[in-house]
């Protein structure tokens, strides 16, 4: 079952004789684990030369009895072709439940498209030319804040726990939200829902795009466009995905209009979220609505975008489509000003929450999930 996921699209490199670290905190833990690796956006095989996991000790540090060797088919390198995923060979692992692990990938040939996560809000170390992929303390030459090719990271347990998908655009990925502190609201979710007497282990995972639009083009993802484009890979094509939290369609009203000059309705929208309603109930997952955050002062904010957010947001609450809402709009809009963010909430570009939005979010959220996951 997957610990840990990230919304692959195409993110810029240019890495040639490297070693990249990254890192990722696990959901729940367990005994074994599994990564995979993917190629999705690339253009020519991908190969991987050296791949390392372990437990972080602080910074590009790990703790070196923890570190193993990553194989595939029993081979320490790996050729994926374009388009294509590897998931590695079980790893025994003890994971804890939010626990912080350490990727190591060694890239010897030259990458200058790489399938990944162009906003990872974590920092990942990139090594001087080298592998140096089994250092305990790896040299660092410089950073970014990006996962390049891990999509997902997958835990065996002695007891199955419910996974919940997190669909969505950057306020689901966490923008806005201090870096490298695990702030976004998904994340918080999982700390309240694990912290909680009443509720057995659930692990939410992450599938936030910034950028990304129900059914218009974003301008950071061209490979996977549009949430209906990426659902079933990104929301549905889980292991145990037994909830999805959908969370979008701000992107797609403030967009540009259309060739023929029109703007997104919301009737369109519901539309949209109908089909995502559908392929959940076919595949016997629960598909849970979050209401859209109010977003006046943000740059894109329009007087009748905010009637059709309005009217969406309606029909999310009240008609009955989803299997259960979660009113993020209500948890965070300012009383004295409804169309505005409550200033303790916004991170300052009146769209995205600050670290307490995020934190009301996951309170809103875990009240939800309280009363309709059950174990």
């Amino acid at each position: 079952m997957p610990t840990w996921t990230t919304a692959i699209h195409p993110t810029q490199v240019n890495f040639s004789n490297r070693t990249v670290r990254m890192v990722i905190r696990t959901a729940v833990g367990g005994q074994q684990i599994r990564i995979k690796l993917s190629n999705l956006c690339g253009t020519e095989k991908l190969l991987v030369k050296q791949a390392r996991v372990a437990v972080q000790s602080t910074g590009p540090a790990i703790v070196p009895l923890t570190d193993r060797q990553l194989t595939f088919n029993a081979q320490t390198t790996v050729a994926i072709p374009p388009g294509a995923s590897e998931i590695s060979d079980p790893i025994d692992l003890t994971v804890p439940d939010l626990g912080r692990l350490t990727i190591s990938l060694y890239i010897p040939n030259p990458t200058t498209l790489s399938s990944g996560q162009g906003v990872a809000l974590q920092t990942t170390y990139l090594s001087p030319p080298g592998d140096f992929s089994q250092q305990a303390e790896m040299p660092v030459a410089s950073t970014a804040s990006a996962y390049y090719w891990v999509a997902e990271v997958l835990v065996a347990r002695d007891k199955p726990a419910p996974v919940v998908v997190a669909f969505g655009d950057s306020i689901t990925n966490g923008y806005g939200s201090t870096t490298g502190s695990y702030r976004s609201w998904p994340y918080l979710l999982n700390e309240l829902l694990l912290s909680g007497n009443s509720t057995a282990a659930i692990s939410v995972v992450n599938q936030g795009i910034g950028g990304n639009a129900i059914l218009r083009p974003s301008n950071n993802d061209s490979f996977a466009s549009n949430g209906l484009a990426r659902f079933d890979r990104d929301a549905l094509n889980h292991p145990a995905v037994s909830t999805v939290i959908f969370l979008e369609g701000i992107n797609d009203i403030g967009s540009d209009p259309d060739a023929d000059g029109k703007f997104v309705t919301a009737e369109e929208l519901e539309a949209a979220a109908w089909q995502v309603i559908l392929r959940c109930r076919m595949r016997h997952i629960q598909i849970i609505g979050g209401t859209l955050l109010p977003y006046q002062g943000a740059p894109y904010f329009r007087t009748a975008g905010e009637l059709t957010r309005k009217a969406f947001n309606e029909w999310i609450r009240t008609s009955g489509s989803f299997d259960a809402v979660i009113d993020f709009e209500q948890a965070l809009r300012d009383p004295q000003q409804p169309d505005r963010l409550l200033p303790a909430f916004d991170c300052g570009d009146h769209l995205h929450p600050s670290d307490a939005g995020y934190a009301a979010m996951a309170r809103a959220a875990a009240n939800v999930l309280a009363r309709y996951i059950r174990p």
